[in-house]
């Protein structure tokens, strides 16, 4: 549901509805609740999460880095045919990395139903001018 179409329904019926959303590469999501009560009078601050992961610094020109495929996504393009993959992995120091791909080759196996691209192993190759790091699926 829409921000909108939750608004509408609450004012209805009452209640409660949770609104989510992401965007973006892999970077932008979003979650909002709305509903029809107050919100109780008291407020606690909980404590900070610990940190998350590390991030790589990425693959040096000419020192690839290897990963393992943690999550990835596979754009599609304008006539149906996959375009662009974005994967993001860990490293053997457990740090997280990220990189791109418009390899046909390698994007058969993400889009591949019979074979899971999670856990399988990557390397990633530093890009010209700042671009994100290539992937290629390790064979």
């Amino acid at each position: 549901m829409t921000i909108v179409t939750t608004v509408k329904a609450l004012r209805e019926t009452g209640g409660r509805g949770l609104v989510h959303s992401n965007g973006e590469y892999l970077t932008k999501e979003a979650a909002a609740v709305f509903g029809t009560d107050l919100a109780p009078p008291t407020w606690r601050e909980l404590p900070a999460p610990p940190p998350g992961p590390a991030v790589s610094d990425g693959p040096t020109e000419g020192n690839d880095e290897a990963i393992t495929i943690e999550t990835y996504t596979v754009e599609f393009g304008r006539h149906g045919a996959p375009a662009r993959g974005w994967v993001i992995g860990r490293n053997q120091n457990g740090a997280r990395s990220a990189g791109v791909t418009a390899d046909s080759a390698v994007l058969a196996e993400l889009t591949n139903p019979d074979r899971e691209p999670i856990g399988r192993d990557g390397l990633l190759a530093a890009a010209d001018d700042g671009a994100p790091p290539i992937f290629r699926l390790r064979v």
